[in-house]
């Protein structure tokens, strides 16, 4: 397979299923059906071409990566806990400290969001209490998290259906997730500065890669679709300046 086709696509921000199989087409003369499906997944695999919404693809450059956090151990023994004690259970570990990579007034105590399903809120919580875990708080509200806020909090929350999963661990938050949350979830946005958001948004945009369709689609999940977009407006307006 004659991979001078990739130099090309190098030239688009963007292509569809079509565009990347004329252009493949132009240096792989008679390619099948079979060997266009064949050579995608090839180059999806490898990461040379990235998914960043359906049917939308782009070409892998060295400034733009896929999202990833390396958590804390507290995080990763809580997952551990939880998948011992409710195996079956869907869960989501957001930490504070996320953010400080994209933001300008660093945050200096971690608060783990743990996310898990519909009515499994106060069994996880006596689960981790039972587990030596005390600095726990189930569905608190502003005033109350504020109050009792200690750093390495762990704070229960209720998991949204069909929240995006993350790469290498289902319970991580991908960077759709991260965005979304920052703009719908008014306790985790009470815990940094609401002029930060823009940043958040410029900086996260500017480094990885974010699945498109994965962004709204979660953003409807959680009634912010209108929001979301405005802020996303909002960047490409202070990026064209």
């Amino acid at each position: 397979m004659n991979i001078k086709y990739i130099d090309e696509l190098q030239y688009y921000d963007n292509f569809n299923r079509n565009t990347l199989y004329e252009t493949m087409s132009k240096y792989n003369h008679d390619m099948s059906t079979s060997a266009f499906k064949k050579e995608l997944q090839k180059r999806l695999q490898d990461g040379e071409i990235i998914r960043i919404g359906r049917n939308l693809y782009t070409i892998h450059i060295e400034r733009i990566n896929r999202y990833s956090y390396i958590y804390s151990d507290l995080s990763n023994e809580i997952s551990k806990t939880l998948q011992l004690h409710h195996p079956s259970m869907s869960f989501n570990i957001t930490e504070l400290f996320q953010l400080n990579e994209f933001i300008k007034h660093q945050i200096s105590h971690n608060i783990l969001f743990l996310m898990v399903e519909k009515d499994l809120e106060d069994f996880v919580f006596e689960t981790l209490r039972n587990n030596g875990y005390e600095n726990v708080l189930l569905s608190p509200d502003i005033t109350t998290l504020h109050r009792y806020r200690k750093d390495n909090m762990i704070v229960i929350k209720r998991l949204i259906t069909e929240s995006p999963k993350g790469r290498k661990e289902a319970w991580h938050t991908c960077i759709e997730k991260l965005l979304v949350d920052i703009t719908a979830d008014k306790l985790i946005a009470s815990t940094f500065s609401e002029s930060e958001i823009t940043n958040i948004f410029e900086t996260a945009k500017s480094k990885y890669i974010i699945d498109s369709s994965k962004l709204t689609r979660y953003a409807r999940r959680r009634s912010c679709d209108d929001k979301l977009q405005l802020l996303l407006n909002e960047i490409s307006i202070i990026q064209e300046v």
